[in-house]
């Protein structure tokens, strides 16, 4: 390995302890160099819905962080329970599941997306 592969390495290894969503944490989308491509984001539409979107580094974390997000958020409201739908007052059971290409991934040279879950909740 060159020294300067293992620099850059080196590098995003200490960027990453830099964020508190991180590469595999839970936060908010945006905090931090290297984290601000992962975690949550979040709209409330109405009193009892919002529109939810978790980015992860594998689709099993994107799945997990939507879902604690939603729950997260219904307890909030004084709410336990949760729909997902595609739109306001609508439930499908089925929410949605996409690939965003990273801004730091182009820049570094990096050709893989990440996973990205997002839908409607509707709090019960």
């Amino acid at each position: 390995m060159h020294s300067s592969t293992f620099s850059a390495i080196a590098v995003l290894a200490l960027l990453g302890g830099c964020s508190s969503a991180g590469w595999n944490g839970y936060g908010p989308k945006g905090e931090g160099l290297i984290g601000s491509a992962y975690g949550y984001e979040d709209v409330k539409i109405d009193e009892t819905t919002f529109f939810v979107s978790y980015t992860g580094g594998t689709v099993p974390e994107a799945v997990q962080g939507f879902h604690r997000r939603a729950k997260e958020l219904c307890l909030e409201i004084g709410r336990d329970t949760y729909e997902i739908g595609h739109s306001p007052g609508t439930v499908s059971g089925q929410e949605g599941t996409s690939m965003q290409a990273p801004i730091f991934g182009a820049l570094a040279g990096f050709s893989s997306s990440l996973p990205q879950q997002n839908g409607y909740v509707n709090c019960k």
